[in-house]
């Protein structure tokens, strides 16, 4: 009963000031909405495991699983693995329930419907029979893929469509299971929808279309590799058997994979097969979250939780000390309420009780402000909700920790006045009827508060400042080429239907009208689109290189062609270009770049070497030197790179690089039709400058500063409220001693000095605080940070001036209210 008669008088007591329990309310919603909305995205992330997924816990990853692509290599890899090597683990494993294969790389197919004259591009991911079926999914409509589909090659068209693409591009039409649609120019049946929950296995990247692996020729308009065990292209996922172990399962199929390998290698395996088995051990990892294809998130919010859980104790700190003041101004009332013989006890749970209220109606409002700006959250971080299968509204989990955290944040903040309150001295209370000097009131805990509030303002204004000087040296880095005037095209020759024999002169052709568009000044086509994550890379040996046991030796491949250094700016060193010696049917030659040469020709003739790499290629010479460029991203760490001429192996050619004479996207409308009007059939799947490119990968620095930014303003604000009103509260408790000063002599500008040197201390003790936790808050950034200092004084300089200013305005108020009492008033009402 007496609890309920503390919450019914707390209820009055903030009713009774509605506009401090609004600014609470509000600082607190702030806060603890915040926390909750990066929280969302940790816990869809990294916490809740895959949605849609039966016991997503006991599922395993083989293998590391961060490789993407394909790589052909004679030597034994667990990056990604073959099909060959996926069957004999599928049927060798007992440690395992099931196993699924997964292409590691969706491939980009286009559909047509019936009547419909133009396919459109489906994301398409191959898929073997087990793996709906190890997953634990069932179908919204129609059946799923199974072993059925997973029996003859080439012989299973049939398709599995993502509930998102079924109601975009079928609109949600339950006749579209067992339809037919043609799949890159191939008949094919819908015969399921998978359930909406569900994402695929690799978070972030939904595709459109699930399609057996059986189909991989199909799909990818390649020849058939699933006989290849040197052709790796596949991720593995399966599901512990009950009562097994993640360790017992790694070490069995650790030791069927050493098995397998000793097996493939024969009596006498070559250098290079032993040298791989030093570094492809088996390893398994927990897979309860999948192929996260949002790893470059994680740290940033885990960063964001740790920065809006500082807003949030910035917050906790103003309304302790908005607290702190009224129990002063309550002082008398609490006096009486002792001399009558209340338990201090239950003042000090009636205040606490008082300020837990005040937390639940701020975790009302963050729920509210968590579903908006996790909306927000996403946009900025190019993210859909259905990529990460998030449901509309907020989960009992998010519900969950919104509470939790709010109730946290009650306690945080109500105790120590709860706590004074329970302290109450009654002979003090009545005499001083609630005003009082300096130290009044937990003048000393306010003090520390606010200080505490001005030093972790600072630390999110130099994290601000570490990322303004971070993107200021991406925009400035050098990637090696020319990046101004730029324009890259990504096209699919094989989406129309180019034989691949054809693509050479459909390549010189295309180059051709490009460069005849006024303002070209040359175009070039390559494997893949400058500035893009990924590529092809293959194991090398060089005569008279003595690699180190277990050492890497896998060079990134660039296939370009004649004119790629002279149209992107990157110099050659020494030798020749690729010229017409260098066509189809030629005797190969490469160019090489210096981080290859310096690594493994040791300062020798680069000119004079010779390259072997996987396959029947043979003794490859280098014909040029070319400098280190940064073709994937500006923040890769050099790596031995090789040029070959992409006309020699023209399934390359999926991309072209156009320089022009001034702004890349004022003819890019004009680049695009000329390419269409060589083409017509020709898929363009991006118009876009390299600039642009290089921007867009720096859109995740951006979000972060952004974010780190707006939180370090909100933070700075707050503390600028908690200084302001801590001050309000010093000079109400002093009235009485300015008067004296006032009356002895001290002129209204010494009274204004005085007031606003008391607030510039406690900004300025916040200040001092907050440089000597700097270090270690620069080191939690760091990661994140291009080119990252240890310290930079230029930052922490312009954090602490620019928190000295705000405090200094916010103590302006104060000190002139300070400055304008009258004396003889002030003297008569003390």
């Amino acid at each position: 009963m007496s609890l309920l008669q503390d919450i019914r008088y707390g209820a009055r007591m903030l009713a009774s000031k509605p506009g401090v329990t609004a600014a609470a309310v509000l600082s607190l919603a702030l806060g603890v909405g915040a926390n909750s909305a990066v929280f969302s995205l940790i816990d869809a992330m990294m916490l809740k495991g895959l949605p849609g997924v039966e016991s997503p816990q006991e599922l395993v990853i083989l293998g590391d699983g961060r490789s993407r692509g394909i790589a052909v290599s004679d030597e034994p890899v667990v990056a990604m693995f073959s099909y060959p090597r996926y069957r004999q683990l599928r049927d060798g494993a007992k440690t395992l329930t099931a196993l699924a294969a997964i292409g590691s790389l969706d491939w980009t197919a286009y559909l047509r419907r019936g009547g419909e004259e133009s396919p459109t591009a489906a994301r398409t991911r191959l898929v073997s029979g087990e793996y709906f079926a190890m997953l634990g999914v069932q179908p919204a409509r129609g059946r799923l893929l199974n072993g059925e589909d997973d029996r003859t090659t080439g012989g299973h068209p049939v398709a599995v469509l993502d509930y998102g693409y079924w109601q975009e591009r079928f609109g949600a039409d339950p006749a579209a299971v067992g339809s037919a649609v043609v799949l890159n120019e191939r008949p094919f049946t819908i015969v399921g929808v998978a359930p909406e929950s569900f994402g695929g296995e690799r978070l972030g990247q939904r595709p459109d279309i699930y399609v057996p692996l059986m189909m991989q020729a199909e799909v990818m308009r390649d020849d058939v590799f699933l006989d290849r065990p040197d052709w790796s292209f596949l991720h593995l996922m399966g599901r512990l058997r009950p009562g097994t172990s993640l360790d017992q399962a790694q070490t069995e199929l650790a030791t069927l994979w050493r098995s397998m390998m000793e097996q493939e290698g024969g009596e006498q395996p070559s250098e290079a097969w032993t040298r791989g088995m030093e570094r492809a051990a088996m390893t398994l990892q927990p897979g309860s979250n999948g192929y996260s294809g949002l790893g470059r998130l994680k740290d940033p919010l885990w960063l964001l939780l740790g920065v809006t859980t500082l807003v949030l104790l910035i917050a906790c700190a103003n309304v302790a000390n908005l607290l702190l003041a009224r129990g002063a101004s309550r002082t008398r009332e609490m006096g009486v309420r002792v001399a009558l013989g209340a338990d201090r006890t239950r003042l000090f749970t009636q205040m606490l009780v008082e300020s837990l209220l005040l937390a639940a109606l701020a975790g009302v409002a963050a729920a509210l402000f968590a579903l908006w700006s996790r909306e927000a959250l996403l946009s900025m971080t190019s993210t859909s909700a259905r990529a990460l299968s998030l449901a509309p509204g907020l989960d009992w989990r998010i519900l969950s920790f919104t509470a939790l955290v709010a109730l946290a944040t009650g306690l945080l903040f109500g105790v120590a006045p709860a706590w004074r309150a329970g302290k109450t001295n009654v002979s003090g209370a009545m005499r001083g009827g609630g005003r009082g000097t300096l130290g009044a009131g937990g003048g000393r805990l306010r003090t520390a508060l606010v200080v505490g509030q001005a030093a972790l303002s600072l630390l999110l204004l130099f994290g601000a400042g570490l990322f303004v000087l971070s993107l200021g040296k991406l925009a400035r880095a050098d990637v090696g080429f020319a990046r101004e005037s730029l324009l890259s095209i990504a096209i699919d020759p094989r989406g129309a239907g180019l034989e691949q024999s054809k693509q050479p002169e459909f390549a010189r052709r295309l180059i051709a009208a490009v460069e005849a568009v006024p303002g070209v000044s040359s175009a070039v086509m390559l494997q893949q689109q400058i500035v893009n994550y990924g590529g092809y890379s293959s194991s090398i040996e060089i005569p008279g290189y003595e690699a180190a046991p277990g050492e890497d030796m896998d060079a990134r491949m660039f296939f370009v062609t004649p004119g790629y250094f002279e149209t992107v700016g990157t110099p050659l060193v020494a030798g020749r270009t690729f010229g017409p010696e260098d066509a189809e049917g030629s005797t190969p030659a490469v160019i090489v770049d210096e981080v290859f040469a310096e690594r493994f020709f040791a300062g020798d003739d680069a000119l004079a070497k010779t390259i072997q790499f996987d396959g029947d290629v043979g003794m490859v010479p280098v014909a040029g030197l070319a400098s280190t460029a940064k073709l994937n991203n500006v923040r890769e760490e050099a790596r031995p790179t090789v040029y070959v001429s992409a006309y020699a192996y023209p399934q390359f050619l999926n991309a072209v690089t156009v320089r022009v004479n001034g702004d890349p996207a004022a003819i890019a409308g004009a680049v695009r039709r000329a390419i269409a009007k060589t083409e017509p059939r020709l898929p363009i799947n991006d118009v876009t400058t390299v600039e642009k490119r290089l921007a867009d990968q720096a859109a995740g620095d951006r979000m972060l500063l952004r974010l780190i930014s707006g939180f370090g303003v909100l933070a700075l604000l707050l503390a600028a409220v908690g200084l302001y009103g801590m001050l309000s509260y010093r000079v109400a408790g002093r009235t009485s001693e300015i008067g004296v000063r006032m009356a002895v002599g001290a002129d209204r500008l010494d009274v204004l000095r005085l007031v606003l040197k008391e607030g510039l201390l406690l900004a300025g003790g916040g200040v001092l605080l907050g440089v000597l936790v700097a270090p270690f808050a620069a080191m939690a950034v760091r990661a994140l940070l291009f080119q990252p200092e240890p310290w930079n004084v230029l930052a922490l300089g312009s954090a602490a001036t620019l928190l000295l200013v705000v405090a200094a305005l916010a103590a302006l108020a104060p000190s002139l209210r300070a400055a304008r009492l009258d004396p003889v008033t002030a003297l008569r009402e003390e």
